[in-house]
C-alpha cells in the first residue's frame, strides 16, 4: 500500500546518506577495490530480491543492502573515468563514459520494455528475471575484468572551497530534485496514470538516447572552454 512504499524510502535511501560516511572510512583504498565491493553489495541483494521473493521486512533488508552498493559506486564512477583520462582530456574521457553509460542504460531500459509489454517479464512471477539477470550479469563482469595492480590512496583532508559555493548549492537542489522524481515519477505515472513497468521504461530509452550524445558535447566543452564556462 501507499503507507508501505513510502517506508520503503528509509532502506532506499539512507544509503545514500551513509555511502558519505563509508567512502571517507575507506578513503585509504583504492577507487577500483570499493567499486568491486559495492558490485558485490549489489549483486547480493538483487540475487535475493529477484530469487528468493523474500518478505517485505528481509526484502528491506537486502533493498539496503542493494542500495548500499549503488551509491557506493555512484561517486567513484566518475572518479575513476577522471583517472584513466589523460592530461587535457579529462572532459573528453567523463563525456565518453557517460556516453556508454546512457548507451548501456538504453539497451537495459530496451530489454525491461520489450520484457514486459510482451509478457517475458512479469511481477506474478517467483523468480523476478530482471533483477536475476542483473546479478548474472555482475558476475560476468567480475570474471572478464583484467586484473590490475591496485595502489592504495594516501588518506587526504576534507577540502570545502568558499569559491566553489554555487556548485555545491546546485548540487543539494539537484539532489533534492532527484529525489522527489524517483519516488513520485513512477508513482505518478504507475498509480495515477495507469501504465506499467514499460512505459517507464520507454522514458528511459529516450532519455538515454538524448543523455548518449549529448554527453560526449558537454565532455569536449569541458576540455575546450574549461570548467567554469
Amino acid at each position: 500500500d501507499s503507507a508501505q512504499r513510502g517506508f520503503l524510502e528509509i532502506p532506499r535511501e539512507s544509503p545514500g546518506v551513509l555511502c558519505a560516511l563509508i567512502i571517507s572510512a575507506l578513503a585509504g583504498f583504492s577507487d577500483i577495490g570499493i567499486a568491486a565491493v559495492s558490485q558485490v553489495l549489489v549483486m547480493v541483494g538483487l540475487m535475493v530480491m529477484g530469487a528468493f521473493s523474500p518478505s517485505y521486512g528481509m526484502m528491506m533488508i537486502f533493498l539496503f543492502i542493494q542500495s548500499l552498493g549503488m551509491h557506493l559506486f555512484m561517486p567513484l564512477n566518475d572518479a575513476i573515468s577522471m583517472d584513466l583520462a589523460r592530461e587535457g582530456e579529462v572532459g573528453k574521457t567523463l563525456g565518453n563514459f557517460k556516453s556508454k553509460a546512457n548507451m548501456c542504460t538504453m539497451v537495459t531500459a530496451f530489454v525491461i520494455f520489450a520484457g514486459y509489454r510482451w509478457g517475458f517479464f512479469s511481477f506474478e512471477d517467483k523468480i523476478l528475471k530482471p533483477f536475476v539477470i542483473a546479478a548474472g550479469l555482475l558476475v560476468y563482469m567480475k570474471k572478464i575484468m583484467p586484473r590490475t595492480q591496485i595502489q592504495a590512496k594516501t588518506k587526504s583532508k576534507f577540502v570545502m572551497r568558499k569559491k566553489y559555493m554555487p556548485y555545491y548549492l546546485t548540487l543539494v537542489a539537484y539532489g533534492c530534485q532527484k529525489r522527489i522524481k524517483l519516488v513520485f515519477g513512477p508513482w505518478i505515472i504507475i498509480e495515477l496514470m495507469g501504465k506499467g513497468a514499460d512505459t517507464v521504461a520507454l522514458l528511459g530509452i529516450v532519455t538515454s538516447f538524448i543523455g548518449a550524445f549529448f554527453s560526449k558535447y558537454l565532455g569536449k566543452m569541458l576540455d575546450e572552454k574549461g570548467l567554469k564556462y
